[in-house]
């Protein structure tokens, strides 16, 4: 009777065991992926050429797992139909197709091939996990010998007196690589953003110079503007040269340079001695402590700064030689100007606090000592 019960047990057990596999593991086998579109090589009469490339590769894919399924594609760049070295050239994601870059080249004697392939990845979002995935066939892709270019996009921006002017610009490059400086198109406009350089990946770490940079295929530029932030340059009881006291300078990325500084302003008996700011603590620092060789061009950090114009006495501090100044003169550079510069060093008013600590921790001591005495009683 023993063996009875335990038999039954053991195919109770079984039937529990089999109810918790999935149907479409019977019969169908293990998931596989199907390529229901391959890509499509561009080779012979569809090969591309050098400076005009176009054109994308695409596939679809499939699985037979019976269960609630999203699909995501990467693809590869690899050195020949075996993928040997592949290397990811897009992100894992839901794009099925990938568009050729513009910047595939040739050494100008041969032509040269590209490979590419696809991956298909299949995920079961009630396991959240993936189940199988799966490789494409290889596609080869000719590029021939034709004229590189240098291509500046406005991003998002426009240039002047050009015909279609938000459209990118494309100048020829030449067999040294290098670009005619007559030939890069003025700097591009956005509204309310400043014009910051030109870039290889859009960000401000990838500026280069166009003039200087040697190119060895055809490149997009991108163009890059930044923030406007503004320095008010105050002539502290002088004046500019158009007559007025203020003169406003925008920069951007922190930086402003050196040529956009105005002309030293002017004041009747004194001599003009540079440019200063206060930080938040009150302390004065001369323009010039900001001043950055690599980029002739100071560091200003913060979005808004006030400067202000420093003077000295013309002749001396007691006003001799001075034409037009009589006896003692006001203190030049009397001026209140704070700006949102972070303050730096100042502790004038931290002593009151520290004792204010003392005195703390030891009553706090006190307090626990006369607790451990009661407890000890």
């Amino acid at each position: 009777m023993k063996t009875v019960k335990g038999k039954i047990g053991i195919i109770l057990a079984i039937i529990m065991v089999l109810t918790m596999i999935p149907v479409s593991s019977f019969g169908e086998g293990a998931p596989s992926v199907t390529f229901n579109t391959q890509p499509t090589s561009m080779t012979g009469e569809n090969a591309l050429t050098e400076g005009e490339i176009t054109g994308e590769l695409s596939v679809s894919a499939s699985a037979n797992a019976d269960v609630t399924m999203y699909t995501f594609y990467q693809w590869f760049a690899c050195d020949d139909v075996n993928k040997t070295n592949p290397v990811a050239v897009t992100d894992n994601g839901d794009n099925a197709s990938y568009e050729l870059p513009e910047g595939l080249w040739t050494d100008g004697s041969n032509d040269k091939d590209y490979y590419y392939y696809c991956t298909a990845s299949f995920y079961n979002t009630a396991t959240n996990e993936f189940i199988v995935k799966g490789d494409s066939n290889v596609a080869a892709v000719t590029v021939k010998a034709g004229t590189k270019y240098a291509i500046f996009d406005p991003n998002g921006g426009t240039f002047a007196e050009i015909i279609n002017n938000a459209e990118p610009q494309k100048v020829a490059i030449g067999a040294d690589g290098k670009l005619k400086e007559n030939d890069i198109p003025r700097e591009p406009a956005m509204e309310d953003l400043k014009f910051a350089g030109w870039s290889l990946d859009g960000s401000a770490e990838g500026i280069i110079d166009p003039a200087a940079y040697e190119f060895k295929h055809t490149t997009r530029l991108y163009a890059v503007y930044g923030e406007k932030h503004l320095a008010v340059f105050d002539a502290n009881g002088g004046a500019f040269a158009y007559g007025g006291s203020d003169y406003y300078v925008g920069y951007t990325f922190g930086v402003m340079y050196k040529e956009d500084l105005p002309a030293d302003p002017t004041r009747e008996g004194y001599a003009f001695d540079g440019w200063y700011f206060k930080t938040d603590s009150g302390k004065e620092i001369s323009l010039e402590h900001n001043y950055l060789n690599e980029i002739d061009g100071y560091f200003l950090p913060k979005s808004n700064y006030d400067i202000y114009a420093k003077w000295t006495v013309a002749g001396g501090a007691s006003g001799e030689g001075s034409e037009g100044v009589q006896g003692e003169p006001e203190d030049p550079n009397a001026v209140e100007k704070v700006t949102s510069e972070t303050a730096t060093g100042d502790n004038s008013n931290m002593f009151p606090w520290v004792i204010v600590g003392i005195i703390a921790l030891l009553a706090g001591a006190v307090t626990v000592l006369a607790r451990r005495e009661k407890f000890e009683e």
